[in-house]
């Protein structure tokens, strides 16, 4: 399979790499590495991969960002299940407003770089593919 028009932004290699950290062995394949990486492309083609890789990366990153944001208003998962439904509610919007913020920041960081980079119209930069799996 030839794959061409493969471009956009640095952080799509820490993507693809996800699975080579963890590679053992001298053939570099594992249950969760490469090997099964390579199984995912074959059976779903490239740009499903992608597309699935890319939306693992962002819930890993919104998961990280709502541990941040409840640990930094002092919660913790007893302290609200002990919470008024009123206090909780209006400590969860806190947290869900804290995100929100961290998805703008991000929005706005990949858009400058895309403008830096010479990116027309300062989009987000998105990794382009041509799947020829079909």
């Amino acid at each position: 399979m030839a794959v061409t028009g493969v471009g956009g932004s640095a952080g799509w290699t820490s993507l693809m790499m996800r699975g080579v950290s963890k590679a053992e062995g001298a053939s570099g394949a594992t249950a969760s590495g490469p090997a099964s990486d390579l199984e995912a492309v074959r059976k779903d083609g490239l740009l499903t991969f992608a597309k699935n890789a890319k939306k693992e990366a962002w819930l890993e990153r919104l998961r990280q960002w709502r541990e941040e944001a409840t640990k930094s208003l002092g919660l913790t998962e007893e302290k609200l299940a002990s919470m008024a439904p009123e206090a909780r509610t209006k400590a969860l919007q806190q947290v869900e407003d804290a995100v929100q913020r961290k998805i703008q920041d991000a929005l706005e960081t990949a858009r400058e770089e895309g403008k830096r980079k010479g990116d027309q119209g300062g989009q987000v930069n998105v990794p382009q593919f041509v799947d020829l799996s079909v």
